[in-house]
């Protein structure tokens, strides 16, 4: 093999290898995480809700705010679940779980009409709200960098809402309770503002109706920032702002439900 032969092949090996072979990646930067769980205290504050049950003649119940009528509190803490898995750097399945229940009770001051029970006026009436919220989505991440993640998610919400009003001594009592899987479409981004600090934002929003059972819409947005300082772990806090508004005509509750919160989130997760 003569001189400018040899010269070729190692031009060809040294400087003409792919950037791949030429200098190392970092795993970390190039490659997604597979699987990530986030366990943290979810805080509502400012709850503000209202409902009303009618009667089955058809008759329309009494407009109930539960913080101004019943004294129901407006603040609790809670514990939350969420989560993905990547199946690659694209494609994702989302999921999220929590349940919270607020109580109070007071001395009211007219009188209510809640589905087949009228509570006088003066009666002592303790009023509870229940919701349980389970979240599965796929989310399609559109445009995908080191630094930048957009993706758009679509998926159900199966929220559980579940009233009570009774007398403080349980003489009248009564209890309605709705369960519905809702859709939901929303956006994701994900932006790193250096390695080991991330801002996610979330927003879900939809028009829902589901033949003459439930009619309405919501609103579910989320902001967070994540500090990362080791390899699988992270730290969270964030914000969350949710509105509903639905007419419901169901055979267990058939009247209106408006709830609205703010809350505060603080977590930890895992990254794989």
């Amino acid at each position: 093999m003569n001189k400018v032969t040899t010269g070729t092949l190692a031009a060809l090996l040294g400087l003409g290898a792919p950037p791949a072979l030429a200098q190392t990646a970092d795993p970390e930067e190039e490659r997604p995480d597979t699987f990530v769980l986030n366990l943290g205290a979810f805080y509502i504050d400012d709850a503000d809700s209202t409902i009303s049950a009618n009667r089955p003649a058809g008759l329309l119940g009494t407009s109930i705010s539960l913080e101004r009528d019943l004294d129901v509190e407006e603040r609790v803490t809670v514990p939350r679940l969420q989560g993905y898995f990547r199946f690659n750097p694209h494609h994702r399945i989302d999921f999220s779980y929590f349940q919270y229940e607020r109580d109070g009770k007071k001395t009211i001051g007219r009188e209510i009409d809640f589905r087949d029970q009228t509570f006088d006026v003066e009666a002592r009436v303790k009023g509870s709200l229940e919701n349980e919220v389970w979240k599965l989505a796929y989310t399609w991440s559109f445009y995908h960098t080191k630094t930048l993640e957009l993706g758009f998610t679509a998926g159900a919400r199966v929220t559980r809402y579940e009233a009570e009003l009774k007398t403080t001594g349980g003489a009248v009592s009564e209890k309605e309770e709705v369960k519905a899987p809702l859709p939901l479409l929303g956006l994701r981004l994900d932006y790193a503002i250096s390695r080991n600090w991330h801002v996610l934002f979330t927003t879900e929003s939809l028009y829902v109706e589901l033949g003459e059972d439930i009619r309405g819409s919501y609103n579910d947005m989320r902001l967070a920032i994540e500090w990362r300082p080791i390899q699988h772990v992270h730290f969270g806090l964030g914000t969350n702002r949710f509105t509903l508004n639905a007419r419901v005509d169901e055979p267990d509750w058939r009247g209106q439900l408006d709830n609205a919160y703010r809350g505060y989130l603080g977590y930890v997760g895992v990254r794989f």
